[in-house]
């Protein structure tokens, strides 16, 4: 049953991970090819040591901008996925009523009953994949914009 578990897991892992790619691939990675190149301008010419220091942190704030969006779309992507798994434990927990005394059957019967939860949990998660990517890409474009 744990490999059950783990799979339902896996499914909502790869989900995410592509989404990332996607968004490494299309928006990330271009954006950092233009950070370097900004941050080696900021060694051209005779700029003083405060002004090389202050290009080189206007270079990388959109960088540190869009990773903060990322993180912070993911950290609420993450919790909407907790809550709907806490919600399966409930159910389980209230249909099963499971005690000290519960036997190894009872709590197998209990476990096989959270896998469908588990696996709709996953199949409603994944689909909002597609709207996070898109207003992550679209915050990135709107607000973690090199300048």
């Amino acid at each position: 049953m744990a490999d059950e578990h783990q799979r339902v897991q896996e499914r909502l892992q790869k989900g995410v991970d592509a989404m990332i790619a996607k968004i490494s691939e299309q928006r990330i990675r271009p954006m950092q090819k233009k950070t370097y190149l900004k941050m080696a301008s900021c060694f051209d010419g005779n700029a003083s040591e405060r002004d090389t220091e202050q290009c080189l942190g206007q270079a990388t704030q959109a960088s540190k901008i869009a990773g903060d969006i990322i993180q912070q779309e993911m950290s609420n992507f993450q919790n909407r996925v907790s809550r709907c798994f806490s919600d399966c434990n409930d159910i389980v927990r209230d249909k099963h009523r499971l005690t000290e005394s519960s036997t190894q059957k009872d709590v197998d019967a209990a476990y096989k009953s959270m896998l469908p939860c588990a696996n709709a949990c996953v199949d409603k998660h994944l689909a909002l994949l597609k709207s996070i990517q898109a207003n992550i890409e679209r915050d990135i474009d709107t607000k973690a914009v090199l300048k």
